[in-house]
């Protein structure tokens, strides 16, 4: 196909905008309430559609452990309803937090200590929205889930509750553990293109065994496996 000379202009003014101007020129901003002082991102190169920033000089091959924290639940500003059954989201939380524990360990060990070679990761889904229900039919209990369908029940459980995901992004921040700095950044506004279509909670879980499994090749990567 033949391409118009003003259109090869064009690209080539980007490619050497680009060139130029390094990762900056297409950096973007967000806005976080569980990020604080969120720097300019850049694109991220494994992941479509999400961003990312690194500190420069980090080697991130001297990690061999990770820490992680419960994922956090942010409720958008706009969100009708700041009632949300807190059992529920601490369930789906581990049901996440799972998909790193299987894609890591053994290799990767997920500790509960900081100290040399650690990394803390803490991890949030934002933008939640929760619709203002008059009457809400009563939740199975947490408690009454078996241990085998803890993940699923819990997921089922919170997507009725009136939740609304369509905004929902996925944050992560990753910190040395033995001196607290800040070492990386990683936002998904639209996590559920890596799970099915709609936006769910169970897309969401799949989210982050797809997050979880490029998490281990970035780690196999840096220490040559």
């Amino acid at each position: 196909m033949r391409i118009p000379v003003a259109a090869r202009r064009v690209l080539a003014a980007a490619a050497v905008a680009q060139v130029a101007l390094g990762p900056t020129a297409l950096a973007q901003t967000f806005e976080s309430e569980f990020i604080v002082g969120m720097p300019p991102l850049e694109p991220s190169p494994t992941v479509q559609g999400a961003f990312r920033w690194q500190q420069a000089g980090v080697d991130f091959g001297s990690y061999d452990r990770i820490m992680l924290d419960r994922v956090q639940f942010v409720l958008a500003d706009d969100s009708r309803s700041r009632a949300i059954d807190p059992a529920q989201l601490a369930a789906v939380g581990a049901a996440l937090i799972e998909q790193i524990h299987e894609a890591m360990e053994p290799e990767y060990p997920v500790v509960e200590r900081a100290g040399p070679g650690v990394v803390r990761l803490r991890l949030a889904i934002t933008d939640i929205r929760v619709e203002a229900v008059e009457a809400r039919k009563p939740a199975r209990g947490i408690f009454g889930f078996t241990p085998g369908g803890l993940a699923l029940n819990a997921l089922s459980a919170a997507a009725a509750d009136e939740t609304d995901l369509s905004s929902a992004r996925i944050e992560a921040e990753a910190i040395d553990a033995a001196s607290g700095a800040r070492i990386g950044i990683f936002v998904d506004p639209e996590p559920a293109k890596h799970g099915s279509a709609e936006k769910s909670w169970e897309s969401l879980q799949q989210a982050f065994a797809f997050y979880a499994s490029r998490l281990r090749m970035r780690f196999d990567r840096e220490h040559g496996r």
